[in-house]
């Protein structure tokens, strides 16, 4: 399956207390696959500065 992580989102996932913590492993797993554009990218890179 095709998923795009919103910023918020993708906060959370990387925390293994985190409701979405599964997202993190089906990911690792290739069970998601991960699915962003130039704009999501700066996105993300701007929230985690």
């Amino acid at each position: 399956m095709k998923v795009v992580i919103d910023t918020n989102v993708l906060l959370n996932v990387i925390f293994e207390g985190s409701k979405n913590h599964w997202i993190q492993k089906a990911l690792e797993q290739g069970e998601l696959t991960l699915c962003v554009s130039t704009d999501i990218l700066d996105e993300y890179a701007e929230i985690l500065e």
